[in-house]
């Protein structure tokens, strides 16, 4: 069992290495399975046993992580975001926030300013 341990160990690295390179151009299991020269399954399934969550999940998170990092941290629009992190149209950018977060990416920015700044 080593060497399979071994090797889920180099191809889940190998997976967040390409996400570290690659979030803001792909957003999708199937780029990463690709790289990865997996099927979709196999990186799901890798993934899921490796850290209990779905894949596009993680994929999503390191979007938003970037994407609340730029917001706190830039005068950036939304519009200006969501083409940098790559998305077709600002709209789905605003969409895609808004699902992860609950807020959208001004109100966020605003918010989450205020709390820092009145500590």
């Amino acid at each position: 069992h080593e060497s399979e341990t071994g090797q889920a160990t180099s191809e889940m690295y190998a997976f967040r290495s390409q996400l570290e390179q690659n979030f803001r151009y792909w957003h999708k299991v199937q780029d990463y399975a690709n790289a990865l020269k997996i099927s979709e399954k196999q990186l799901s399934d890798m993934v899921k046993k490796n850290t209990g969550q779905n894949v596009l999940e993680i994929i999503h998170s390191r979007i938003l992580l970037e994407a609340k990092r730029l917001l706190i941290h830039n005068e950036l629009s939304a519009k200006e975001i969501g083409y940098f992190l790559n998305f077709e149209d600002p709209s789905h950018f605003i969409k895609f926030f808004k699902k992860g977060t609950g807020s959208t990416p001004l109100v966020f920015r605003e918010e989450t300013r205020k709390k820092y700044h009145e500590r």
